[in-house]
């Protein structure tokens, strides 16, 4: 039985304690903000949930580019390798929810190099409407920035990362202040030791978020999460009879304070209270997938768990993920992570899929060539591997 929002909220409330309007249509990299939607059906029988066709119903996959230049290592380079291997017809999928898209320019390149596979998208530009500030000190700054330029950057590994390991000492010595204003200026750090000062969103208030389809999206809309630090939400749309939701869960940054004065007193509890908005966003009675960087998984197997309340809270929520045998998607594996375990973040879950069989399958996690000026290095696509489902109809027993 579906739990009450009133309910689901005292549970988000109690974990805590323990532990936008359609764009219009694009017009290439740096200047759109989002295709409106085709309208309309194809003439494809598994639009048909009746139709015996045999074929999968349909095709997702969840990818977390982390082209996050300035916090994921290797950005600049990756992007082309990452459309390439999203051309591959095994990569492909009917639809794909893509994360950390931040700039204009990457999601027009990616958007523009797939338009003869996915002909269809939908991307939300949203705003940076954060008050500017300078909290940290030139000298202090300058040198954490040359600490991980010089001991991290040209190595491959991501700044958070550094930050714990190789240039600790330099960033615990920073104010709580000065810490939020470097999450969110990666790309230029010193922004926050300069009058008048830094933007208080990442990426000038951009989500990150491209839906690509091959299939017409009917009715999409964003709806904006209450976030600090990075701005998130929700993309949902009708695509063949299925609502999908495409997002990314703010994470549990570890080594970023919260700031005071919101709603929300923690990254977790920011978190959670993301899955009463998806919640209330998600139909009750049609077949719908939740897919994306959720930053939350149970624990596991061999799997260590991230915020697995936030996962309960998505169970409880009557989302489930049928995957018999799940893989890390965030691995100690991959050179771009760091991670000394091995944990599942990216997920493609469901909710009123009753007649609906699923294959799970992990994609574009093989080693990859990355060249540089100097040299060339075996790396990954992202920090995160990607998660592919295909889900079919299942018939009712003839009687």
């Amino acid at each position: 039985m579906r739990r009450t929002k009133r309910g689901l909220w005292i549970l988000v409330l109690a974990l805590a304690a323990c532990g936008g309007e359609e764009g219009l249509e694009g017009d290439g990299p740096g200047g759109w903000s989002a295709e409106r939607a085709d309208e309309g059906k194809t003439d494809d029988p598994a639009d048909d949930p009746a139709s015996p066709d045999p074929r999968p119903y349909l095709s997702l996959l969840t990818f977390n580019t982390g082209l996050a230049r300035g916090a994921v290592a290797l950005a600049e380079e990756r992007r082309a390798l990452i459309i390439d291997a999203l051309k591959r017809a095994e990569n492909q999928a009917d639809v794909v929810c893509l994360q950390e898209v931040w700039t204009d320019d990457d999601a027009g390149a990616v958007q523009d190099a797939l338009r003869g596979v996915y002909p269809h998208f939908f991307r939300e530009k949203t705003e940076d409407t954060g008050k500017k500030s300078a909290p940290c000190g030139i000298w202090s700054t300058y040198q954490l920035d040359r600490c991980v330029k010089n001991n991290c950057a040209a190595q491959g590994i991501s700044t958070e990362e550094c930050v714990q390991t190789k240039c600790a000492e330099r960033y615990d010595a920073l104010s709580d202040e000065c810490k939020l204003c470097l999450a969110a200026n990666t790309t230029s750090p010193t922004w926050c030791a300069i009058w008048p000062g830094a933007p208080s969103y990442a990426w000038e208030g951009r989500n990150g978020l491209l839906l690509l389809s091959r299939h017409p999206i009917e009715n999409p809309r964003y709806t904006a999460f209450d976030t600090q630090l990075i701005k998130r939400g929700l993309i949902t749309a009708r695509i063949k009879q299925t609502t999908v939701h495409c997002t990314h869960l703010s994470a549990d940054l570890k080594v970023v304070p919260y700031p005071e004065g919101h709603d929300a007193t923690s990254w977790v509890e920011e978190q959670a209270r993301q899955v009463v908005t998806i919640q209330n966003n998600t139909p009750e009675k049609t077949c719908t997938v939740l897919m994306g960087d959720l930053n939350t998984g149970p624990q596991t197997g061999a799997l260590a768990g991230e915020v697995p309340g936030t996962f309960n809270l998505l169970i409880l929520a009557g989302f489930e993920e049928p995957w018999t045998a799940p893989r890390c998607t965030w691995c100690t594996d991959n050179p771009l992570t760091g991670s000394e375990t091995d944990r599942q973040l990216d997920h493609i879950m469901v909710h009123g899929c009753y007649n609906k069989q699923l294959a799970y399958q992990r994609v574009l996690d093989a080693k990859t060539l990355v060249p540089l000026p100097e040299k060339t290095l075996l790396s990954r696509l992202s920090d995160h591997y990607g998660l592919k489902v295909e889900m079919a109809t299942v018939m009712p027993p003839v009687k």
